[in-house]
């Protein structure tokens, strides 16, 4: 291994030196960028002289004494003294990003991208909302057949009033807190006429509720009876078993009953006839005019239209 001093008036810049030494153990430029991981290229402008083509004076410097370690030169502080001093300031060391530079940088980067996300789910929620007030008001409308073959679109809120309607049940209750006090304070020495009086009390309480009850089966039935019949009209019973819509239309045109019935419920209704009636559910009605039945399509869900009393 050759450890001669160098001779700076034939070799004047490190670089030459190297190149030189490089040619005289025989070694490719290949070789060299292989050892010291780099590209060709920067070996081949290193021993040229042309920096400028290089990242940087300080990556320069340590290429150089990279090179000298490998060549086993015993005089590398002495060759990065020489660079430095034919270098000069003709070489603009390039700028080098520090730590806290990229993680500002990383940084202002992730929140450009998170104000981005956010910006495009607020689209996509406002998208999202639209479609779905979209369908809601679609589906707050409900399609009845009318009398003349047309569908007539009414809120589903009347749909839902009616059902109100026919469900609402009148109950009859009871408050205990009407009873005499006296029987909350009873004790053992009760006498046979106190018991007497408590029974008597609750026998009058029944009697009160049966008397209640059938005054409320006779309005019902004062309600569904039948109502007296004029020369020309005509008088239509239906029971329901399931919810129907039903729409009547007498001869006139005028319009005797459209609206929902529910399960279990009856209709008795009359006016001139003849008498335009349409069912929303056949299936779901038993029907008879002027007391007799009515055939029906009792196998069809669909809508159904007859013309009574012609």
């Amino acid at each position: 291994m050759s450890t001669d001093p160098i001779k700076t008036k034939e070799v004047s810049q490190p670089c030459q030196l190297l190149k030189a030494e490089r040619e005289k153990r025989g070694v490719t430029t290949k070789q060299i960028a292989d050892v010291l991981n780099l590209p060709e290229r920067f070996i081949v402008y290193l021993e040229d002289g042309e920096f400028s083509k290089l990242p940087g004076v300080t990556f320069t410097r340590g290429y150089i004494r990279n090179y000298a370690k490998y060549l086993e030169l015993t005089n590398i502080d002495e060759l990065v003294g020489t660079f430095d001093a034919c270098v000069g300031n003709d070489v603009t060391d390039t700028r080098v990003l520090d730590f806290k530079q990229i993680k500002r940088i990383k940084s202002i980067s992730n929140s450009i991208y998170w104000l981005v996300s956010f910006v495009v789910c607020l689209i996509l929620a406002g998208i999202v909302f639209l479609i779905w007030q979209h369908f809601a008001n679609s589906n707050t409308n409900q399609t009845i057949p009318s009398e003349n073959g047309t569908v007539i679109v009414e809120p589903a809120s009347t749909a839902s009033t009616v059902l109100q309607e026919q469900n609402t049940i009148p109950v009859i209750s009871t408050d205990s807190s009407t009873l005499p006090l006296a029987l909350n304070n009873t004790t053992q020495l009760a006498t046979d006429n106190a018991l007497s009086s408590v029974n008597t009390d609750k026998n009058s309480v029944s009697e009160t509720n049966v008397q209640g009850q059938s005054e409320q089966d006779t309005a019902n039935t004062e309600e569904n009876a039948k109502p007296s019949l004029k020369k020309g009209e005509g008088l239509i019973e239906a029971n329901f078993k399931a919810n129907c819509w039903v729409s009547i239309t007498d001869a006139t045109g005028k319009v005797l009953v459209s609206k929902l019935f529910t399960a279990n419920t009856h209709l008795n209704i009359s006016g001139k006839a003849p008498l335009d009636v349409v069912l929303g559910a056949p299936s779901a009605v038993s029907m008879s005019y002027n007391g007799e039945p009515v055939q029906l399509n009792q196998t069809s869900n669909s809508t159904h239209r007859i013309k009574l009393g012609k």
